[in-house]
């Protein structure tokens, strides 16, 4: 009995800790991020960055982040030219992670944008 406890006690303090770290860890992150700069035919994304990390915590976009020391930027392993080492440029990173979230979003009811020009105006 004094077994299952000590294992449920430890699980429990694993997931606080992973839990309170993933708060902190929000709490920096900036209020907007822009993304999609590299294009020459349509305005960058404004995304609600706080917004995300407060309700979807770093380890969704931030896929490589374990939980310690700085998250990383995109960039940082999605070249913004092409595709390297099966490694996804950035465009495609972003629509990747962006899109298939975002159509799940819209078929719970809530609306998130799916379409290119939701996100990216055209520019003028």
């Amino acid at each position: 009995m004094r077994m299952k406890r000590a294992i449920g006690m430890g699980v429990a303090l694993c997931f606080g800790i992973l839990f309170f770290s993933s708060l902190a860890l929000t709490a920096d992150a900036p209020d907007k991020v822009t993304i999609g700069e590299i294009s020459s035919k349509f305005e960058p994304a404004e995304l609600p960055h706080k917004k995300h990390a407060d309700a979807y915590k770093c380890t969704e976009c931030h896929h490589t982040h374990k939980g310690e020391g700085a998250v990383q930027k995109c960039s940082s392993c999605h070249d913004p030219k092409e595709a390297k080492d099966k490694v996804l440029d950035l465009k495609n990173a972003y629509h990747k992670q962006c899109t298939p979230c975002h159509k799940k979003e819209n078929e719970a009811g809530k609306k998130a944008p799916v379409k290119c020009l939701e996100c990216h105006p055209k520019k003028q």
